[in-house]
């Protein structure tokens, strides 16, 4: 399907940043590591929303292949890998969005895109929780994929 070993790692950044105060309640010592990307956050938001975009429109594109793995003409592990990969294409999106709104707003002027990027925000924000968890496993997925444990 197209993964690479930077899939999974930009999954679990987001995901990382999408909810940091879970994984501090879980793990005070990440506390450092995410104070440490956190003044990229909008940037990496920004760059992840625009992967996102490629990544959805490498589905439609691909769509075909997508529709044999989700009819379990690969297996369950296709059906699974095609899921994850479709996953993560939606949530590098919704945080990218979410994450990179500051980063967006700087260099889309017309005032239309604004307000529809604001309307798109309003929608997702809600589910930055439930995004960011779901980043987080779909992110150990798509690693497991990536390595070649799960195939």
């Amino acid at each position: 399907m197209g993964v690479s070993i930077l899939d999974p790692i930009v999954c679990v950044l987001l995901g990382v940043l999408a909810v940091p105060n879970l994984l501090i309640a879980k793990r005070p010592d990440a506390k450092k590591i995410i104070d440490k990307i956190a003044p990229f956050q909008g940037w990496i938001g920004a760059l992840a929303a625009l992967w996102g975009v490629w990544r959805i429109i490498f589905i439609v594109i691909h769509i075909g292949d997508f529709m044999h793995a989700l009819t379990m003409k690969f297996g369950v592990m296709g059906l699974i890998g095609a899921l994850a990969f479709i996953i993560y294409a939606v949530v590098l999106f919704s945080l990218g969005i979410l994450l990179g709104i500051g980063v967006l707003k700087r260099f889309i002027k017309n005032a239309q895109a604004q307000a529809s990027l604001d309307q798109t925000l309003a929608k997702i924000q809600p589910h930055q929780g439930t995004l960011g968890i779901v980043a987080l496993i779909d992110g150990v997925v798509l690693l497991l994929f990536a390595l070649h444990i799960l195939k």
